[in-house]
C-alpha cells in the first residue's frame, strides 16, 4: 500500500515520481527491520516517530513507513499520540472527531472501541481522539504503559506519531515504552542546533536511536515544498 499523497507533502501534485518515493520507504523499512534487530522477540515492536521542530514531516514519514510495513503481511498500528496537534485522522481521510487515544485514556471507551481501521487502508489506527485540556498529564498516567503492554500482544508493530521531542515532554516519557526512535529532519530547513538538542535530550533519557529520515533529498529536478517555523499550538 502506498500513499503517493503523503509521502513529502499534503499537494499530490508536488509528487513526480511516486515509484522512486515508493522505494526509499521499502528502503527505510530494511533498514529499520537491521537496526531493531536483537530488540523483544516477543512482543510488538514499537517504533516512535518524533522531529525537533514542527513541519519536519514526521507525520507522513510515520504513517508511509507503517504502510510499508503493512505491505509486508505484518499486523501493523499506528498511534497518533500528538495530542495537540493531530494528524493521522486527516491524512487517512478519517473524521477526525473519531473515537482515539485521549478517549482511551480518559475512561470515556474501551481499547477496542477507541481502534478503527480506515477506508483503503492495510493498518489500524489508534487516533488522537477528543483535543484534551492536558495533553501531557493524560499521556503519563499509568494506563499508558498498560496500554502498550496490550497492544504488544496484538500486533507485530507499533509505529507512534509524537509532538516534535523539543518542543513538550510527553515525547520523552514515552520513549521509556518503544523499542526505538526515528527522528525525522529536512533537508534545508531544520535547524542544526534544534536537532543537536533534540539528540541530547533522546540520548538523556537513553532512548534507542534508531536512525534518521530526511525529508525533502530530491535531487534538483523534484519540485521542493517547506513549512514555516512556528510556535506549535493547538488545532481549535
Amino acid at each position: 500500500m502506498f500513499f503517493k499523497n503523503l509521502l513529502a507533502t499534503d499537494d499530490p501534485k508536488q509528487v513526480k515520481d511516486v515509484t522512486r518515493i515508493s522505494e526509499s520507504f521499502k528502503n527505510i523499512r530494511a533498514n529499520m527491520m537491521f537496526a531493531l534487530v536483537g530488540t523483544n522477540k516477543e512482543k510488538a515492536k514499537i517504533i516512535l516517530f518524533t522531529s525537533a521542530e514542527q513541519g519536519d514531516g514526521k507525520s507522513t514519514s510515520c504513517i508511509n513507513v507503517a504502510a510499508a510495513y503493512a505491505d509486508s503481511n505484518a499486523k501493523v498500528l499506528v498511534v497518533d499520540a500528538d495530542l495537540r496537534r493531530p494528524k493521522i485522522a486527516r491524512y487517512t481521510n478519517s473524521d477526525r472527531k473519531t473515537t482515539g487515544l485521549s478517549d482511551y485514556l480518559g475512561g470515556f471507551c474501551t481499547l477496542e472501541e477507541a481502534i478503527s481501521r480506515p477506508e483503503g487502508c492495510n493498518f489500524d489506527c489508534l487516533f488522537s481522539g477528543r483535543v484534551p485540556p492536558n495533553p501531557s498529564e493524560l499521556l503519563m498516567i499509568d494506563e499508558v504503559e498498560h496500554m502498550f503492554e496490550e497492544l504488544s500482544e496484538k500486533y507485530d508493530y507499533i509505529f507512534i506519531d509524537t509532538p516534535p521531542v523539543g518542543i513538550v515532554s510527553e515525547t520523552i516519557y514515552l520513549t521509556q515504552f518503544v523499542s526505538g526512535v526515528v527522528v525525522v529532519v529536512k533537508k534545508d530547513s531544520s535547524h542544526f542546533k534544534a536537532v543537536k538538542e533534540s539528540i541530547s535530550l533522546l540520548e538523556f533519557a537513553k532512548a534507542n536511536i534508531l536512525g534518521f529520515v530526511v525529508n525533502d533529498a530530491f535531487d534538483a529536478k523534484s519540485k521542493k515544498y517547506y513549512y514555516k517555523r512556528r510556535r506549535y499550538y493547538y488545532y481549535e
